[in-house]
């Protein structure tokens, strides 16, 4: 990390490798990239995690998601996605078998659960899938879409972006990720046009 203005005006930029076990179960490896002269503070962060049983991220998954895992069993995780200090967006592939999970209704401080494989015109909207890949088909692979609320904190902001992946992964996608994922495009291609102009004027320099 530097404070040093000529430094920065050239396109440095700030990496960083992080392993750690969460929860005591299972090995998380991130790898995040900050980009010191974007005035869009752009990153990029790529992570993978090993293998766990999925009732470990309910702490995680359920306020943000509306789901509670019953039981499940992850094979491996991995995860990329690039952002602003405003919205994130990426892909993540997620393998995993054996999923059971239930949709808490948001109406109720009791938390009445209600199976996701009910009978109704939602049924196709909110069964989950089971298994990843299921069998004969291609792996399902989840989109990263989130805009940041900034009454929380950048570790916020990514799990949080995770999270969607996970959710539409598993489930269903959330309702705005079409919205999200059209605002975090255009503010990375602005980030991007920054970035190659910097480096024009570099050159030149």
């Amino acid at each position: 990390v530097t404070n040093d203005t000529i430094k920065i005006a050239k396109g440095i930029q700030t990496e960083a490798n992080i392993s750690a076990q969460i929860m005591g179960e299972c090995l998380l490896k991130v790898s995040f990239i900050y980009y010191l002269n974007s005035p869009y503070k752009a990153f990029s962060i790529s992570g993978n995690l090993g293998e766990t049983d999925l009732t470990i991220f309910n702490q995680f998954i359920t306020d943000a998601t509306r789901l509670e895992i019953e039981k499940g069993h992850l094979h491996s995780m991995e995860f990329q996605m690039d952002g602003t200090d405003s919205v994130a967006k990426g892909k993540l592939k997620m393998r995993y078998n054996d999923l059971q999970a239930i949709l808490l209704d948001k109406d109720t401080t009791t938390l009445i659960r209600r199976k996701l494989k009910f009978i109704s015109f939602l049924a196709d909207l909110l069964v989950i899938r089971n298994d990843n890949p299921e069998l004969g088909l291609a792996m399902k692979k989840g989109r990263i879409g989130y805009i940041h609320d900034k009454s929380y904190g950048d570790v916020s902001f990514w799990v949080n972006a995770i999270l969607t992946g996970v959710q539409h992964t598993i489930a269903f996608e959330p309702l705005q990720s079409r919205k999200i994922h059209r605002q975090s495009s255009r503010e990375i291609r602005k980030n991007n046009r920054y970035e190659r102009k910097m480096k024009r004027r570099n050159k030149t320099l």
